[in-house]
């Protein structure tokens, strides 16, 4: 994880857990990248405070996987809405299910 811009928390609700990933700094291209936790295909990332869907991601190979050839690093990018009710915000909370 990016520490510079997010800390993270995990939890257990009724069987299931949920990471939870706080934003401290929003990037200038409204993508943030997490090298952890790893994404199930099914997992699903909501905004906390925002109305909207869930969050688009996909999963790239990370610069470092390009360096170390074979290694099976990748990074999760997690699409972020830029409107301007979310970027009036102080800080963000992610919720993230179906994460190992």
């Amino acid at each position: 994880m990016q520490f510079q811009k997010c800390i993270s928390a995990a939890t257990t609700t009724t069987g299931q857990t949920a990471v939870y990933a706080h934003v401290l700094e929003w990037p200038s291209d409204n993508q943030l990248e997490l090298t952890e936790p790893k994404l199930s295909d099914d997992a699903k990332v909501v905004l906390l405070g925002y109305d909207g869907d869930p969050l688009q991601w996909k999963v790239m190979p990370s610069k470092m996987n390009q360096l170390q050839r074979g290694n099976g690093l990748s990074k999760v990018v997690i699409i972020l809405p830029a409107t301007a009710a979310v970027l009036k915000m102080d800080a963000w909370s992610l919720k993230i299910t179906g994460a190992s």
